[in-house]
């Protein structure tokens, strides 16, 4: 397996400019291009900002436009056009995606009976998802569509994911784009728990905060093989990727040792298999604020020991502001150039350095170097840090072990939380007695007190976030899990989320801005987002490894259960918990409406039926605990099934739209079903139906054309019929409830009542059908979907 990649493409926008050539005389002039903030009300002298003015980026979509830019640039500067993005990846890291334009319209969304058309526009860019959505159809990307949510270091999270997947030989090329803008939530929030200051000044004595701002930036990422035979150039290679959690991870506040920034340091050069001697520099987190400069220092300090104080280190950050998920990518091109150039960009108004660091951090003027290696820090907040190596093109580099087999990923370990009731034994009993309920939407009896200590008090935080840690509590205790905190930094936790609670986190914060924007606390700040579930869970179990939120959508979950099996494959960990988590709260629950998605009140889902009206949303999480087989063994642990296949692929749709065809599925499905190996053998296949009437067509569609292409022998059915529609949380808990049914043949005949049962295909299994194999598909409106296929292994 090769350990690096070929970066042939960069686009970026920033407050210099849109363009390489507009960031890169930026650099060369070493000036910040902060200016005063437009259109957010400012407090306290706080009155700078890196705002992107661009009339060309003027519009309502604005952070769209610019990330099409970054993306477009990236992809003319690689040679490729729309003909050549067929199959290509695409790895998106973003906060809030275009989460604005229904911030600014939150009074009309609170009072209006039917959305205008721009609300409506609005309400579909608002899942983190939906950018990746815009961005698959504006350039015709059908590979892989992946995108998380990290806070600060999303980007390199990013460009971590595309490396893994482009060395596993899924994908050959990839587009990574990091984009963020600066919205007065996150102004005011951001101000109101202490992390702006009056200047951005990475590592000055006098440094008081950071300074947010708009910016994209997007790189081509191709294996090397692939790359050789379209005769691509290359600007330099993507080595390695480390990625690791704090010890006892925080809300916002990182640890202060520097430890967690060391591991991160060592493991991005253990993966690209280099030595703290090879880096030539170091682009730092850089934001400006006192304690994650200082950390920095630290650990510089400790990784590279001696050489340290000659080492050169800068922050992008003091040229461009902080510009959030985009700042990694952004930070990565800095790299780029300095590789390709011979030129190291200064920290911008560095005129007074803390007397107490003594490192060289290129003050003022920048510097004429040679780099041939060059290190890019992320620290993202929950306790996120995450690093990317990239090196001169044609540097050697050794290659890598070869990745285990998938199969020898198992799961040992499963807990839900619907409506069924607690554990994965509650969920697998009700379905087989037909014991469960439609769902009313939230879970009435939840008590996040019942599964962790009333004394941690947890009951405000993110609802999303204390759905994951219960299911976690379940699958931990059922995997007969303990883990000493010596073994706590060989364990990732990864979860996947449509919306991770966010419309509840900003109903609260709209209607506080439009009270009185001071009326903002740093509680409503900093105790909700996407990923504070993966947080929580961390901090529970002493989990050091890589953590990650993945904030795709509907398909996020079986993602996140990929991305952990591909951590055990390649050896970044010994344990994954992985899972899918949303909540329902009444701000979901009404845009959903506005948009027509829901069936009406009262109404039952009907998956696959042709009077289906409309999804029943709900809420539930569902985990799973992934170790490598031999490991599970030696520790006695029972195993509940292997990981077989997986697929995951895209059709390139509008926003919002359905491929009634089920190409994509189809594509997923078969990927998944050729990597397991299965011939002719009877599947049960557990799908996202969810009474929406084309995505759910759309299925059956795929499902039919797999089987009638191949010997593909299905049998279909929906979970979402009783437990409504849990978005990411839906496909954990479909292999949750389909992985109880494989033993002995057990069926919940009347998961299908309502499937279209005049094809043989898919007809309902008859009276002592045994079945082989589960399959677990997703799909979402705008074109992505994956698929996965367990084998059981219980008796």
């Amino acid at each position: 397996m090769k350990g690096s990649v070929w970066v042939t493409g960069l686009g970026v926008v920033t407050a210099f400019g849109r363009g390489v050539g507009a960031f890169f005389e930026g650099m060369l002039r070493g000036h910040s291009a902060l200016s005063p903030v437009q259109g957010i009300p400012t407090t306290r002298g706080k009155v700078l900002g890196g705002q992107v003015k661009s009339p060309e980026f003027a519009g309502p979509h604005h952070l769209s436009e610019m990330a099409i830019a970054a993306v477009e640039e990236a992809l003319a500067q690689a040679g490729i056009g729309s003909d050549g993005c067929e199959g290509t990846g695409l790895f998106l890291g973003t906060v809030a995606s275009e989460g604005r334009i229904v911030e600014d319209r939150f009074a009309e969304f609170a009072a209006c009976e039917a959305a205008s058309p721009e609300l409506r526009d609005g309400l579909l860019r608002y899942p983190n998802g939906a950018l990746a959505d815009v961005l698959a159809y504006r350039f015709q990307l059908t590979g892989p569509r992946d995108v998380n949510t990290n806070a600060c270091a999303s980007g390199n999270i990013a460009l971590a994911r595309a490396l893994l997947a482009l060395r596993l030989g899924r994908i050959e090329r990839a587009v990574v784009c990091g984009a963020d803008q600066l919205r007065p939530l996150m102004y005011w929030g951001s101000e109101r728990a202490g992390l702006m200051g009056h200047d951005l000044r990475p590592f000055h004595k006098d440094r008081d905060g950071t300074i947010f701002g708009d910016g994209a930036g997007a790189m081509v990422l191709e294996r090397i093989d692939a790359a050789q035979r379209r005769g691509a150039r290359p600007l330099a290679a993507l080595a390695g990727w480390g990625v690791v959690c704090d010890e006892n991870p925080q809300l916002i506040l990182p640890q202060l040792d520097g430890g967690a920034v060391v591991r991160c340091f060592k493991s991005v050069l253990d993966d690209a298999g280099l030595t703290p001697d090879d880096v030539d520099y170091v682009n730092a987190h850089g934001t400006g604020t006192i304690n994650i400069d200082k950390i920095e220092v630290l650990a510089c300090k400790r990784v590279f020991g001696a050489r340290a104080a000659q080492l050169p280190i800068s922050s992008t950050k003091s040229l461009t502001g902080h510009l959030s998920s985009a700042s990694p990518l952004v930070e990565g091109i800095a790299c780029i150039l300095s590789i390709c150039n011979g030129y190291i960009h200064p920290t911008a108004k560095l005129d007074a350095p803390d007397p107490d660091f003594g490192l060289d951090f290129v003050p003022l003027q920048g510097r004429y170097q040679k780099v041939s290696c060059a290190v890019s820090n992320s620290m993202g907040g929950g306790g996120t840090n995450a690093a990317v190596v990239f090196t001169e093109a044609q540097r050697a580099l050794p290659e890598r072990a070869e990745p285990v087999p998938l199969s020898e990923v198992v799961v040992t370990g499963a807990g839900a939380v619907c409506v069924c009731g607690p554990g994965r034994q509650a969920l697998i009993d009700a379905l087989l007695e037909d014991r469960a309920q439609p769902s009313e939407g939230r879970l009435a009896a939840f008590d996040i007190d019942e599964y962790v200590d009333a004394q941690l008090g947890y009951k405000h935080l993110s609802r999303a976030a204390q759905l994951a840690l219960a299911a976690e509590v379940l699958a931990a205790r059922d995997a007969g899990l303990a883990l000493p905190k010596v073994h706590g930094e060989r364990v990732a936790v990864i979860f996947g989320t449509a919306f991770g609670g966010t419309p509840g986190w900003s109903d609260l914060l709209c209607s506080a801005y439009l009270t009185d924007p001071r009326h903002i606390t740093p509680n409503m700040a900093l105790e909700h987002g996407h990923h504070l579930g993966v947080t929580l869970i961390a901090r529970r179990e002493l989990a050091r490894g890589a953590n990650c939120t993945l904030t795709g959508g509907r398909t996020a979950g079986l993602e996140a259960i990929a991305f952990g099996a591909d951590l055990l494959r390649t050896g970044a960990c010994d344990v994954a918990i992985v899972g899918g988590c949303d909540c329902l709260d009444p701000s979901l629950a009404r845009a959903l409406d506005l948009l027509g998605c829901s069936a009406p009140r009262g109404a039952a889902c009907a998956p696959y039926s042709a009077d289906a009206l409309g999804l029943v949303p709900a809420e539930g999480a569902g985990c799973l605990v992934l170790e490598r087989r031999v490991a599970a063994r030696e520790r006695g642990a029972r195993v509940l099934a292997s990981l077989a296949g997986f697929g995951s692929a895209s059709a390139a749709l509008p926003l919002g739209e359905v491929d009634g065809s089920g190409v994509a599925q189809a594509a997923a499905l078969r990927a998944a079903l050729e990597q397991a190996g299965l011939d002719g053998a009877p599947v049960l296949v557990y799908g996202g139906a969810n009474g929406n009437p084309a995505l759910d067509q759309a299925e059956l569609a795929a499902v039919r054309h797999v089987a009638a292409a191949s010997s593909f022998s299905p049998r279909l059915l929906s979970l979402q019929r009783r437990l409504g529609d849990t978005f990411a949380a839906g496909s954990v808990l479909s292999v949750i409830a389909g992985l109880g049914c494989l033993p002995a043949g057990r069926i919940p005949w009347w998961l299908g009542r309502d499937g279209d049962v005049s094809h043989p295909e898919l007809a309902l299994p008859g009276a002592g059908w045994k079945h082989d194999a589960l399959v677990v598909t997703a799909a979402a409106p705008g074109g992505a979907a994956a698929a996965a296929v367990f084998r059981s292994e219980e008796g």
